[in-house]
């Protein structure tokens, strides 16, 4: 399974064979984001994976500044962390991931 992960200085891609509890990370989106502590502790708990070759990121940047301007983190590979449920759950419905 391929992991975007928010690090707490680094946001990587990983491929694991099975993501299992990573010393001061919290997984979301069924495994696919691990998240490190600082940005949880910071409010960013919610996410949502993208493809990223389908979806351009600048069309993505663009949304995410309109609609959770201070609120969000872009992931290089796909996907996108937020502080609020709404923005996740309409950037979802808005993109149709």
């Amino acid at each position: 399974m391929r992991v975007r992960i928010f690090g707490q200085q680094l946001f990587e891609s990983r491929w694991v064979p099975r993501p299992r509890g990573w010393l001061n990370h919290r997984f979301l989106c069924d495994g696919k984001v691990a998240v490190h502590d600082t940005w949880f502790d910071q409010g960013y708990d919610t996410a949502v994976v993208y493809d990223h070759k389908t979806l351009q990121r600048l069309a993505v940047l663009d949304w995410c500044e309109m609609h959770a301007s201070r609120g969000y983190l872009l992931h290089p590979s796909g996907a996108v962390l937020f502080k609020q449920q709404a923005h996740t759950q309409k950037f979802r419905d808005q993109w149709h991931v």
